[in-house]
């Protein structure tokens, strides 16, 4: 079986997101991580590089399979085109434009069975929904771009997992009835019925 990388949006601008992407890419080889590439702005990439002294290099990439071939020297950056204005700290409800391009870029990766899966870096949902963003989280609007993909009705499901669990190295895994809903709602939420579904 033809081997595919990991898909990574790109969360929001502002926030840690590419922070958190560079540092993992860094601990690649450590953590023993699976080849990735990340669809967002170059230029963003190489200011965090820069500002907080990253020992990391980006390489443009145009199609995901050059991802195994930079993978090891470089962070492989599918470049959505886009200069992206942003201040750390202070999200601004104009980017989610950027946000839903690359998760939208993302999902086709997968879709299109270039990418084996699509890791989402967080979005903050208020600015989102300010700009429009229908949905409660990714989870949601990735069950409406795949509902769309094999035109039938389905339910997303968010699912919690641990590599390294207490529990004698098997791996604990559970899947969430409810997406994105506050603890005090569960219970209205929670009927057997959903449960059955997911």
């Amino acid at each position: 079986m033809k081997r595919k990388p990991i898909v990574i949006s790109m969360g929001e601008p502002s926030g840690i997101c590419s922070e958190i992407l560079i540092k993992t890419w860094i601990n690649r080889k450590k953590k023993k991580l699976l080849p990735f590439f990340v669809v967002d702005d170059k230029e963003k990439i190489k200011f965090i590089i820069n500002l907080f002294k990253l020992k990391a290099k980006i390489k443009l990439i145009k199609n995901p399979n050059e991802t195994f071939e930079f993978f090891n020297n470089y962070l492989p950056v599918y470049d959505l085109g886009k200069k992206i204005k942003f201040k750390l700290g202070q999200p601004e409800k104009k980017n989610s434009k950027f946000i839903i391009d690359s998760l939208k870029t993302s999902f086709d990766f997968v879709k299109n069975k270039q990418a084996s899966a699509l890791v989402t870096l967080p979005i903050c949902k208020k600015t989102m929904k300010q700009y429009g963003f229908n949905y409660n989280g990714q989870t949601e609007y990735m069950g409406f771009l795949s509902r769309r993909f094999i035109n039938k009705s389905a339910s997303e499901i968010m699912i919690l997992t641990t590599t390294k669990p207490v529990d004698l190295g098997k791996n604990l895994v559970v899947g969430l009835a409810t997406t994105h809903v506050p603890l005090k709602k569960t219970f209205v939420k929670l009927k057997k019925k959903i449960s059955k579904k997911k």
